[in-house]
Parts: C-alpha cells; structure tokens; sequence
C-alpha cells in the first residue's frame, strides 16, 4: 500500500510540466517597452468554443504583460508567439489514467527590436498531464500558464 501511494504520489506530482528552453542567452535593454506581437497557430487545432487558440493566446499574452514590471508601448520590442502543437486534452481522461487526455501547448516565442529584428528566441512546451477534477479547464488555462512563463522569462532577461 505504501508503495502504491508513493507511485501515486510521484505520478501526481510530475503531471505537470513547463520547460522553457532560451536560445543564445538574450538580453534586453531596460527602457524599452514591450508589446504582443503577432500570434500564430501552426498546430491547427483550436478549442471548442467562441475563442479560437490564437485569440486565448493573445489575450493571455496581455493580460499577463500588464501584470508585469515590464514597460509596455508600441515603439519597443515585439513579442510573437506561434503555437506549434496544441491538445486541448481531457480532465476525465487524465484522472482514469495519467498521461492520457494529456493537455499541451508547445510555442516558438521570438522577440523583435522596433527594426522588426530578432533579438532573442525561446521555446516553451506546458504539459498537464495527470490529474481529474483540479485539471477541468486546463485546455483554457494553459495558454495563461506559458504566457506568465513568457513574461517571467523576458523580465529575467531585462538589463539595466
């Protein structure tokens, strides 16, 4: 029974997941402001429902971006997500066994000066991948969980 609850334990805890992996070890100037930039869904796969995945990924984006300490305005760096690979997932799928009814969203996020020039690239996959009840929702949520990964990851990388 102890080990059946350690197994458990260990599954449960592991069911969710963000990796966020930076390329070439940007930095961005500190006076600068911020702004959502274009969004893309190359997964083609949207959620069931009024929004589309491109519109719950832009409206995360900025949602989370006025929460920050980050400057925001027009003239400045532009943030672009595309959303490579989305599984809105199933809560109910997920309780029977962890690992199926997995929800994912995976973005590539690429950050431009105002001469429309890439100054920094990173990757971020959020996986929900055990759980029931707590996890209901999670096809919606987890497009606000990579954008705070976003934001979190852009103001680590401010200079000045």
């Amino acid at each position: 029974m102890k080990k059946l609850f350690l197994l458990l334990s260990v599954l449960i805890m592991s069911g969710c997941a963000t990796n966020v992996v930076v390329k070439d070890n940007f930095t961005c100037t500190s006076e600068m402001p911020f702004m959502v930039g274009q969004i893309t869904n190359q997964s083609g796969i949207n959620p069931e429902g009024d929004k589309d995945a491109v519109t719950l990924m832009k409206e995360a984006m900025v949602a989370e971006l006025a929460k920050s300490s980050l400057p925001q305005g027009d003239k400045g760096y532009s943030i672009d997500v595309t959303i490579l690979r989305y599984e809105p997932g199933d809560a109910f799928k997920r309780w029977l066994m962890p690992g199926w009814g997995a929800t994912v969203l995976d973005v590539a996020v690429a950050v431009k000066d105002p001469a429309n020039n890439k100054v920094g690239e990173m990757s971020i996959s959020r996986n929900i991948a055990a759980g029931g009840g707590y996890t209901i929702g999670a096809w919606k949520y987890v497009f606000t969980e990579v954008a705070k990964a976003i934001i979190e990851e852009l103001t680590k990388r401010r200079r000045g």
